[in-house]
């Protein structure tokens, strides 16, 4: 037997669900040195840890079979899990490797969670408006931000609304953006048309208040996969998109409301359309690649895009020697700033690498894990990702308006991410892997009645389930809860 939608100890589960993803991006603890992303993770983990055990006991007192979902993703997901548990224990730090382990873990424990507590379609959408709300939300507090310098919430690199640094505000709202996008699209309500036309505006505004290129890329890349998306929809699968007077007259006052706003400083209305052309055209700009071992020269820079560039430059080329290196298995996983220095002129010379400083990330995702967990690694995230839009593909054509957009707008979220990823490290980060699993759920959840995968496993599973807690115990360990609470609440300057 498995639990049905009705089922009042699984609508419990998911309204907890709710709040607990709608609070995760906004906490933070002032004081703290890593006042957004302890905060973070600890939430994360502990509180996927919690459901976890809660789930396999309420399945053990009920002793109801569990029903497994086949799909190859969930076998790519669980590969990738084991396979980076094999490079923690390998890496020469174990700390730095474990500690990003158990945050990618506890993620996605909660996507195979989600997938029996996501038993409908009207649940997946809920989700998702939830997650929406708390884009719409994060936009809302950095624009408030930047244009009347509200310092209530700490930042590092304002606007950045309780993300701490402006550039992971914005992979944020890359994952949410499109949300709006589809739901406008799909809408046929008034109330909903009118959320969603002025909340993807307010998200779009923000992101450009931010300057940050890697989400700009990103969201150009999301808003032309729609469109593409769209024509497509309408010149082959001939179907129409549903739009009436309510949706043009929100359109248009979207739209209205980008002009005016991108044009908005804190100091009063100011033309800002050549400012942003030079930050667009500061992406490919002023970046030279010596020859090897020679320091990678920045050129006169008028702001601090073009810097931004070469230093990254230097590093990409650094971690690609560091690649050829351990091709297969990679350094270990977080071990990538352990090796770094070994590596730092391989390629050419990191003029920001001094011994007092180095960057903590390769910002870019893709290098980072290929040096860390290597060749195999690589394969396992890739079949995970193509797992996914074979998922989103097998939807493209069902003529259920709300299916359809959910199925897009988590689509182009993730791919929207993955561009981004290739300049930043959003999957360094608490937030982005626990949405990204949500929507890895919920792209299952609404192609398994139309293409079911499920098998049933009996009551003795349950004894498996719960052994498998074991290695997880240490999150729940005094030791490490203590020293959780304690970090928070009493030692901040230590951290």
């Amino acid at each position: 037997m498995d639990i049905t939608p009705n089922n009042k100890s699984d609508i419990v589960f998911f309204n907890i669900i709710l709040i607990f993803v709608f609070l995760c991006p906004f906490l933070y603890i002032k004081g703290l040195n890593h006042y957004v992303t302890l905060p973070q993770s600890a939430f994360i983990q502990i509180f996927t840890i919690s459901i976890l055990i809660g789930f396999s006991f309420k399945y053990f007192f009920l002793k109801k079979a569990i029903s497994i979902n086949t799909h190859p993703l969930n076998g790519a997901v669980l590969f990738f899990l084991a396979w980076t548990l094999a490079a923690s224990f390998y890496a020469h730090n174990h700390y730095e490797a474990f500690d990003q382990w158990f945050q990618w873990a506890a993620c996605i424990l909660l996507f195979f969670l989600l997938q029996h507590i996501i038993k409908s379609q009207p649940r997946a959408l809920q989700l998702l408006g939830v997650l929406y709300a708390a884009g719409l939300l994060t936009a809302i507090i950095g624009i408030s931000q930047y244009l009347f310098k509200i310092d209530i919430i700490p930042q590092s690199a304002p606007p950045a609304a309780t993300f701490a640094n402006k550039n992971m505000a914005s992979q944020f709202i890359t994952l949410t953006f499109p949300l709006g996008i589809a739901l406008l699209c799909g809408s046929k309500k008034k109330a909903t048309t009118w959320i969603a036309a002025m909340g993807a505006p307010i998200m779009l505004i923000f992101v450009l208040y931010t300057q940050t290129r890697a989400a700009w890329i990103a969201i150009c890349f999301e808003l032309c996969f729609i469109i593409s998306i769209l024509f497509w929809r309408s010149c082959w699968v001939k179907t129409r998109l549903f739009w009436n007077k309510d949706k043009t007259m929100a359109t248009m006052a979207g739209l209205f409301l980008i002009l005016l706003f991108i044009n908005i400083t804190p100091t009063g209305f100011k033309w800002q359309f050549p400012s942003i052309a030079d930050r667009v055209v500061s992406i490919l700009d002023h970046i030279q690649t010596p020859s090897s071992g020679e320091p990678l020269k920045i050129q006169p820079r008028e702001n601090q895009a073009r810097e931004s560039g070469s230093v990254r430059l230097a590093i990409w080329l650094n971690t690609m020697e560091m690649i050829k290196n351990k091709p297969f298995t990679g350094v270990g996983l977080g071990n990538h700033k352990i090796y770094y220095p070994l590596f730092h002129t391989t390629a050419v010379k990191d003029a920001l690498f001094s011994e007092t400083h180095q960057l903590s990330n390769v910002h870019n995702d893709f290098l980072q894990l290929f040096a860390e967990t290597g060749l195999i690694g690589v394969i396992a995230a890739v079949f995970a990702f193509l797992s996914f839009f074979a998922l989103i593909t097998k939807l493209r054509g069902t003529h259920v308006d709300s299916v359809f957009f959910c199925a897009i707008g988590i689509g182009v979220s993730v791919a929207g991410i993955l561009v981004n990823s290739c300049f930043s490290f959003p999957f360094e980060m608490p937030v982005p892997p626990l949405i990204l699993m949500i929507y890895f759920s919920i792209a299952l959840c609404l192609v398994k009645n139309r293409h079911p995968y499920m098998v049933k496993a009996p009551e003795k599973w349950i004894g498996l389930l719960i052994l498998i807690l074991i290695p997880f115990s240490k999150l729940l360990s005094p030791n490490r809860t203590t020293q959780w609470f304690c970090t928070i609440w009493a030692c901040p300057r230590f951290i």
